[in-house]
């Protein structure tokens, strides 16, 4: 049987409860987060089926147009079409953003229920998962700064500080090397 000092069970519940405090609450706002850019991309979407009636108009205008005005009929269209694309290049983008997001709360949600299996029983094994679900957690971080980054350009506006974080567990305590 263990027995700890008085408060020491109580402090460590505290703790772990403020980590999972921090950490659902770190959660929420990458939900928000997410929201955010699902409602630009159905803005973009809009805009998007806009601009491709426009180019459909404009298209008809210049199978109508008499020969002297084809000419600016057509650098209009070529100017729709290359919003058309431009539109369909920043959807695409802002669905792969999406995705991340997602994989990013997938990986927190996971690194939390390790994390806390881990605070309970210190397993070797159980640190070494936690370093596994750091390590994608940070690439899938960089593929969102890389994404990010590529939509800011396309939008023409500065990339958005997003925080993705998560908090690591400590090290490891109590360990022995057991010789026979």
């Amino acid at each position: 049987m263990r027995f700890f000092p008085p408060g020491a069970i109580n402090a460590t519940w505290q703790t772990q409860i403020a980590n999972n405090t921090h950490q659902l609450a770190e959660a929420n706002s990458q939900a928000r987060k997410q929201e955010q850019i699902l409602r630009q991309e159905r803005d973009f979407f809009v805009k998007g089926s806009q601009l491709f009636s426009e180019y459909t108009k404009a298209a008809d205008r210049i199978s109508k147009a008499p020969l002297a005005g084809r000419a600016e009929a057509e650098i209009e269209l070529e100017a729709r079409k290359h919003e058309l694309e431009k539109i369909v290049k920043t959807g695409k983008l802002h669905q792969q953003v999406a995705n991340l997001l997602s994989k990013v709360i997938e990986l927190s949600n996971e690194y939390v229920r390790e994390e806390s299996k881990y605070s309970e029983s210190r397993d070797p094994l159980l640190y070494n998962r936690l370093r596994e679900l750091k390590a994608q957690y940070e690439l899938t971080k960089d593929d969102f700064i890389t994404l990010e980054n590529n939509l800011s350009r396309l939008e023409g506006r500065e990339p958005r500080k997003v925080e993705l974080n998560f908090i690591l567990p400590a090290p490891p305590t109590g360990l022995r090397v057991v010789v026979h």
